[in-house]
């Protein structure tokens, strides 16, 4: 799109002139206190531009009666002395073939990538912030969405409010049926270019896929296990693991993390340009601008959504009365808690335990368990497929609430893995409620409050098949 870098050169681009349209009283506006993206009030704006309709919305990162639009519902800053102040924006404009065009941008005009979660949230994102434009595809996969404005009916009621500024509201903020139509209009305009692309409108409001960009961005971000990793070299999964395994070093010790779970993407990304030429005969092209920021799958370290923390065992395969080995590395230091699920779903922690206590784990350094000089075994008794699960954590407090009393017992029994968490999400809840009823801050209307922020860096799992 080469959409410019600030707002006012987005007006120029679109044939625009916010200021003077909200001077002229030439736009449609609609006020409301809740919408499904931003935190606060919301004002959206509607203008007329050559293509159809220039849609831009003043979002607010909190609720002082300079950021209210029930209190100054005219803003923004700089047309009039009773004017709002937002901290930034988003706009979606038509396109010349009917579909649109999206852009996220601060108070100042200048352009964002990504919308400060402090303001708005996507909770279908992995970092839940709103992201121009793959947010922008699914949120408005129908178009231009409806919306109720709040703001006309009470301020026309508000004898608080100057005559002067309840005139301009009446004349920037139409009637609920006028707005509603235009709403209707606009929608009917993207429906429209659905259907000259080959589109079916229908099929989009019941999520089944037309939609297409958010469905792969997903699967993109998704781990992946040894098929998927095959498929992005080009390869059988057999012919990579052969590939692999001839390898050796890191390659072969891939080979066993894909064959026992599965990889966060990036770190096969960033081991892309080494291993194609060991398990193929491509050669990789370095695409790269000289002196561009080095960046892991395309994402920067702060971008990227996966802590790596790889666990293996030295077999995939065992049988009863096996005693097995688990190789665990850390990216970075953490706390490490280790758990077995057996076959009948219940979850045992076997690190740390009584006889090794401190479960710090050092970045880089890979760490076995049961280590050589273990006082005890690890045994796999009963056939089936068990599971074990680590938790990495950047403090030393337990992991998931468990509680350890090493003095009554030497490994901490958890009982049915999946009732424990379920029990510790309810306790967590029931913390965080008494919490906000000491401080005086339980949530309005009785909600519930969000639990705490775990200290959780990142979790990882394989399966064991015992036969």
């Amino acid at each position: 799109m080469k959409l410019p870098k600030t707002f006012p050169e987005l007006e120029k681009t679109a044939d625009v002139d916010v200021k003077s349209d909200i001077e002229k009283f030439l736009v449609k506006r609609a006020g409301f206190q809740n919408s499904g993206v931003s935190k606060h009030n919301r004002l959206i704006e509607r203008h007329a531009i050559p293509t159809g309709y220039f849609w831009t919305s003043y979002d607010f990162k909190g609720d002082r009666p300079e950021q209210s639009l029930f209190i100054h519902p005219l803003g923004p800053v700089g047309l009039n002395d009773d004017a709002f102040r937002h901290d930034g924006g988003e706009t979606i404009f038509s396109l010349p073939n009917g579909f649109q065009a999206y852009y996220l941008n601060t108070a100042k005009g200048n352009r964002l990538d990504k919308g400060p979660t402090e303001i708005v949230l996507d909770d279908s994102q992995l970092d839940r912030a709103v992201t121009d434009a793959i947010s922008c595809f699914g949120c408005h996969n129908q178009g231009i969405r409806q919306a109720t404005d709040e703001i006309r009916a009470h301020v026309l009621h508000d004898r608080t409010l100057s005559k002067e500024v309840r005139e301009q509201v009446e004349a920037l903020y139409p009637v609920p049926e006028e707005f509603k139509a235009q709403l209707d209009e606009d929608a009917t305009r993207f429906r429209n270019a659905m259907i000259r692309a080959g589109l079916d409108p229908e099929l989009d409001s019941q999520k089944v896929g037309v939609e297409s960009i958010n469905f792969l961005s997903k699967a993109y971000e998704k781990s992946i296990d040894l098929s998927i990793a095959a498929a992005e070299f080009g390869l059988a999964a057999d012919a990579f693991a052969q590939g692999l395994a001839d390898a050796g070093g890191e390659a072969g010790h891939l080979k066993r993390r894909l064959e026992q779970g599965v990889l966060p993407r990036e770190i096969i990304e960033a081991e892309f340009k080494d291993l194609i030429v060991k398990v193929s005969d491509n050669e990789p092209i370095d695409i790269a601008a000289a002196g561009e920021l080095a960046k892991v799958g395309g994402k920067t370290k702060e971008e990227t959504h996966d802590f790596d923390l790889a666990l293996t065992s030295d077999r995939t395969d065992y049988k009863v009365n096996d005693l097995p080995v688990f190789t665990i590395k850390s990216k970075e230091d953490c706390h490490l808690t280790l758990i077995n699920v057996d076959a009948e779903g219940d979850g045992t922690v076997i690190f740390p335990n009584k006889f090794q206590q401190d479960n710090l784990l050092p970045a880089g350094k890979e760490a076995q368990f049961p280590g050589a000089s273990a006082p005890f075994q690890f045994r796999l008794k009963d056939p089936g497929t068990e599971t074990v699960i680590a938790i990495c954590n950047a403090t030393g407090k337990e992991a998931d609430g468990i509680k350890h009393d090493f003095k009554k017992r030497q490994f901490t029994e958890l009982g049915n893995y999946r009732d424990f968490l379920t029990r510790q999400i309810a306790v967590e809840g029931a913390e965080k409620i008494a919490e906000g009823k000491t401080s005086g801050k339980e949530s309005a209307g009785g909600a519930t409050p969000a639990a705490p922020t775990s200290d959780i860096l990142s979790r990882t799992a394989i399966k064991l098949v015992v036969k």
